[in-house]
């Protein structure tokens, strides 16, 4: 699913600590091995949207703002004021 083995170490580790951390929460409704592919599976997805999603400076995301200052106020203000 990822196509790197040492990213799918780190996950394998992430998904044993994950393990690790539920396993109280398994109630035994299902079989233990269909959990546990389940929280694997989960793991995974949750990396995989977390490095999808566009990474930014603070300073990147405030700057606009800065520059669209008019009479004291930005163009934040004047929507919710």
């Amino acid at each position: 699913m990822v196509g790197n083995p040492a990213d799918a170490e780190d996950l394998m580790q992430e998904a044993f600590l994950q393990l690790f951390r539920k396993i109280g929460t398994f109630r035994g409704e299902s079989a233990f091995s269909t959990w546990l592919h389940r929280m694997t599976v989960n793991v995974v997805l949750m990396r995989l949207r977390k490095k999808s999603l566009p990474a930014a400076s603070l300073e990147e995301t405030t700057e606009p703002m800065k520059k669209r200052v008019d009479r004291g106020r930005t163009s934040a203000h004047r929507i919710w004021a």
